[in-house]
């Protein structure tokens, strides 16, 4: 089905995924991926691909729409350092600063203002 057009935000991980994913669709690019939702209302286009939680969010006030189930792909963030900085000591400045921001409570508040999941957190 070559005519599927799909909104997603320009740049966004899932844009340069599908970008090299798709063989039979295109994609339309908004500005942003809250933008993506409005152009793939206001030009009906066939899908929308972006982060679950503000998909669902407009499904859910929207019956006319709903979210398919599953993921087409997912994302593992992390930190790394160069090989010439690995000491110990960068290394544990690293790993400790990364547990203090899950401890304190950034990562989950980070999450919950972007609207993602914030269960989604690694412990």
């Amino acid at each position: 089905m070559d005519d599927v057009r799909i909104a997603v935000g320009k740049g966004a991980a899932y844009d340069l995924y599908l970008t090299r994913a798709l063989q039979h669709a295109s994609l339309v690019r908004a500005a942003t991926s809250a933008a993506a939702i409005e152009l793939f209302v206001e030009s009906q286009l066939d899908a929308a691909a972006g982060v679950r939680q503000p998909l669902a969010a407009y499904a859910a006030s929207n019956p006319g729409y709903r979210v398919l189930p599953g993921r087409f792909t997912a994302i593992e963030q992390c930190m790394a350092i160069p090989k010439t900085q690995a000491s110990d000591a960068v290394t544990r400045y690293v790993e400790d600063f990364l547990a203090r921001m899950k401890r304190e409570g950034l990562v989950k508040r980070a999450l919950s203002e972007s609207g993602q999941d914030e269960t989604q957190a690694a412990d």
